[in-house]
């Protein structure tokens, strides 16, 4: 009876210890987070913009995105394993003074990418990270002229081949929600922020 006893309180500590250490760093192993961000920098808003310089005349380039969604699975004490969806899409109006040679371009990206980190973090609520991103990319570039003629193609850069580089961090402001922020290649843009939630 009293080792049962024992057995029981010593089990009931170890999981409230275990339950206090993981509390105590904001990244830990069999967490889980979900972030939702938007990108600054957008890689091919430049590039479109740097091909409408060539042509002068009034090119004017805007862009929705890149959009991420985030899922990311504690794996081990400092690895993540997660899956990555983006979208964007830029746009490019040419204007020219014979109405025949204006025309809109557009390029529109999907992606998927299944992303791992590596944490080295140890405070409560700031969670440092480096990782890498490998999978699928998909563009679709649509063409319409003056005079209404469209063009519309898919294709992938290479062989629908998609990576992503990224070191980040994620802020918890409480329990379980905060922002994070990311440098680096990641959907197409050069720094990525939003909302972080964990669970």
């Amino acid at each position: 009876m009293k080792k049962g006893f024992v057995l029981a309180v010593v089990f009931m500590v170890s999981m409230v210890t275990k339950t206090f250490a993981q509390d105590e760093t904001a990244y830990y192993q069999g967490s889980s987070s979900v972030t939702v961000g938007y990108g600054i920098g957008n890689i091919w808003k430049t590039l479109f913009k740097l091909s409408g310089s060539f042509f002068g005349g009034d090119y004017k380039v805007s862009a929705t995105g890149p959009v991420a969604l985030t899922y990311e699975y504690g794996a081990s004490e400092n690895i993540s394993v997660g899956v990555q969806l983006g979208y964007s899409k830029i746009t490019g109006k040419y204007t020219d003074p014979n109405p025949v040679d204006s025309y809109t371009e557009s390029l529109t990206n999907f992606s998927a990418l299944a992303r791992a980190n590596y944490h080295f973090g140890q405070s409560d609520k700031f969670d440092p990270y480096v990782g890498l991103g490998l999978g699928y990319y998909n563009f679709k570039y649509d063409y319409k002229d003056g005079s209404g003629n469209t063009n519309n193609s898919s294709f992938s850069v290479p062989s629908a081949f998609g990576f992503s580089g990224q070191l980040g961090a994620k802020y918890y402001i409480a329990s379980n929600f905060g922002l994070y922020l990311e440098v680096g290649y990641v959907g197409g843009s050069i720094v990525q922020g939003g909302l972080a939630l964990r669970f």
